[in-house]
């Protein structure tokens, strides 16, 4: 419909699971109230256009975008079912091009997919354009956002659908994520170990602590997290080196599923002398 582009161009639009309109007759429809009072769609809404505004103040810089929501009867659409919330983006220059609105669909996928609590089983993504960067950007505003709406259950479900864009409706339905608790921190820790190789596709590195003689304190690989690409590299050398020791400094952290891991923050290969 031609007359929707004076709003903007559609990210996404937003239907209620149960109707809250009905028709009656010819352009007349009866309205169920209670279903249009909906906490859940607003406190999405809310943070959905509050992360939209930061995403392209952060990294959408050549353009001042505008984000509103707009509720709309189109019968058009769905002449049974006309009620649709639409999610819209604005250039002050007066066009957003198609790539930037796929953009902030992907942000809209990855926020949901963070914020609810089994949103990975509901559905399945496409391959993403957000880089690590952007990715850890739009992780973070969800982890805050299940901060301010902890323990709240979606009672009256949504979906939102992406026109003309191939992906498939995203239902918004079930509890909101546990936040994590507060970050578990721990100070730095330094030892020798002997690097048990890595496995990269997980940024995992294997590692036996070695006592003060020089020798493996116990049979047992534990399991630590890069944080760079590089250390990987390091260990994989170590593994295959006629000296497989290596010093390493970790700590415990908490990540965005409230899980605590340990982290390699520095590693350097040494000598034999230093054993």
């Amino acid at each position: 419909m031609q007359e929707l582009h004076l709003f903007g161009s559609t990210i996404t639009f937003i239907r209620l699971k149960n109707s809250a309109f009905s028709p009656l007759s010819d352009h007349v429809y009866t309205i169920n109230r209670k279903r249009t009072k909906n906490p859940a769609l607003d406190n999405f809404l809310g943070g959905v256009l509050g992360l939209f505004e930061d995403y392209a103040e952060t990294f959408i810089l050549e353009d001042e975008l505008i984000f509103t929501s707009q509720d709309c009867l189109i019968e058009a659409w769905d002449p049974t079912d006309p009620f649709f919330i639409l999610l819209l983006v604005k250039s002050a220059s007066g066009h957003v091009d198609d790539a930037t609105v796929e953009k902030l669909r992907q942000v809209l996928l990855e926020f949901t997919s963070s914020i609810l609590e089994f949103g990975a089983d509901l559905f399945s993504p496409p391959s993403t354009t957000l880089t690590a960067e952007q990715r850890k950007f739009v992780r973070e505003a969800a982890t805050e956002y299940r901060r301010q709406h902890k323990n709240q259950t979606i009672i009256a479900p949504f979906e939102c659908s992406f026109p003309s864009s191939g992906l498939q409706p995203l239902p918004i339905q079930g509890k909101i994520k546990p936040a994590p608790s507060d970050v578990v921190d721990s100070s730095d820790e330094v030892f020798l170990a002997l690097s048990d190789g890595i496995k990269a596709d997980d940024l995992s590195i294997f590692l036996r602590k070695l006592n003060d003689m020089g020798q493996p304190q116990t049979d047992r690989t534990d399991t630590y997290t890069a944080e760079q690409e590089k250390q990987l590299r390091i260990a994989a050398e170590a593994y295959l080196a006629p000296i497989k020791a290596i010093e390493v400094t970790v700590c415990k952290r908490q990540d965005l599923k409230g899980v605590v891991r340990r982290y390699v923050k520095d590693i350097r290969p040494i000598t034999e002398e230093e054993i």
